[in-house]
């Protein structure tokens, strides 16, 4: 479906055509990059995931295009480092000079579509409910959480899931505990040694 519109934007009238899928198949890849949105998802009026593994950068625009979302890749860096030297094209190149104390990149994979980010924020804010309706796949959107907000601490042989939203880590914390993984909440990071998931 495409939706043509006119808005302002910077106070300038402009417009706007969305394509928006007939129907959303709530299959694996659906649930896999729901984990990972929710763990780096872009910000509003855009709809995409925001992270530096070129694979997962990847995958996100296939899926983006599995939903007929025309797709871009933008690097956003810091002026206190080089810029990056990444080996495939990016759509757009910003130099953020406004934040002093950050320093770094991301690369950020969407397309400009509000409508699919209010679908999918609309999903997250209702979080416990979407998840009760995947209870025999929530490993998946738990593997697309971890390539998101997870990472492997190799001196404790751990996973950790980065989270500071308390009413994420109680959802998560239940769901870790329903699967028998979890093991404790380290102020930052939901905690498991069980190398199965």
């Amino acid at each position: 479906i495409s939706l043509k519109y006119t808005n302002y934007s910077n106070s300038k009238k402009k417009l706007f055509n969305n394509y928006l899928p007939r129907k959303i198949r709530v299959n694996e890849e659906f649930i896999y990059f729901f984990g990972l949105w929710c763990g780096d998802r872009v910000g509003k009026g855009r709809f995409g995931v925001v992270n530096k593994n070129k694979s997962i950068n990847f995958y996100t625009k296939y899926y983006l295009e599995q939903l007929y979302q025309k797709v871009k890749f933008v690097l956003i860096y810091s002026n206190k480092i080089d810029m990056p030297n990444l080996d495939y094209q990016m759509d757009k190149i910003i130099c953020n000079k406004s934040d002093k104390n950050k320093k770094g990149y991301a690369i950020s994979v969407h397309s400009n579509n509000g409508i699919m980010f209010r679908f999918f924020d609309y999903l997250s804010n209702n979080l416990m409910e979407f998840l009760n309706l995947i209870d025999d796949k929530i490993n998946i959107f738990l593997a697309g959480l971890f390539d998101a907000e997870g990472n492997v601490l190799l001196e404790d042989e751990c996973f950790r899931w980065s989270c500071k939203n308390d009413e994420r880590i109680k959802i998560f914390k239940d769901i870790m505990i329903q699967l028998k993984i979890f093991r404790r909440y380290d102020g930052a990071n939901l905690v498991s040694y069980d190398k199965q998931y």
